[in-house]
């Protein structure tokens, strides 16, 4: 089971709007994704944890797609529902995240799938609001995985520190603000 964000943008006017080319290569220097992003579901002993991935593929997780023309709001859902339909790769960490150009007027968008045992709705949102700018001027790549999610001492909030492994309900319970009133995962 996976959560999903749908966010469409409008580039600001002028001569120097950034390509989405260079915007998709300026996210690919961020090589190394931090807690909860790097993590991978693995059994052990009859139980499901969490662990790193040591061979993390930046280029798996990001991916740039461009719709087909006319680059209606049609096309944009008809691609997102496909994308959403497939399941998140249970050997890598569980989420990917697709930059689509192509919209009309220049728009573009951002469609981020995350399972729901990493991320609850709530928490993916205000995580995603925290890596976004209200100013144009305000030129930071949109970094979801570093501190973003993160308040205080590693492991603290559900991830694994130092190699420790945590079954998914305890991450889910751990969560800094996350969803109100639960106790585990659903």
């Amino acid at each position: 089971m996976h959560v999903a964000s749908l966010q469409i943008f409008t580039p600001p006017k002028g001569p120097a709007t950034t390509s989405m080319q260079t915007l998709y290569q300026s996210w690919r220097t961020h090589l190394a994704a931090s807690k909860p992003f790097n993590l991978r579901p693995v059994k052990q002993s009859g139980l499901w944890c969490w662990e790193e991935d040591k061979e993390f593929d930046l280029d798996y997780h990001l991916r740039h797609l461009a719709l087909p023309r006319p680059g209606r709001i049609r096309e944009l859902l008809v691609l997102v529902s496909q994308l959403h339909a497939t399941l998140l790769d249970r050997n890598r960490p569980l989420w990917e995240c697709y930059l689509i150009e192509g919209l009309a007027d220049g728009r573009f968008a951002l469609y981020l799938k995350i399972h729901h045992g990493l991320v609850d709705g709530v928490t993916g949102i205000r995580m995603v609001s925290a890596a976004l700018s209200t100013r144009a001027k305000e030129n930071q790549a949109a970094d979801l995985g570093a501190g973003a999610c993160q308040t205080g001492q590693a492991g603290q909030h559900g991830g694994p520190a130092g190699g420790e492994k945590i079954p998914p309900a305890t991450f889910v319970r751990r969560l800094p603000d996350g969803v109100g009133g639960a106790s585990g995962p659903r």
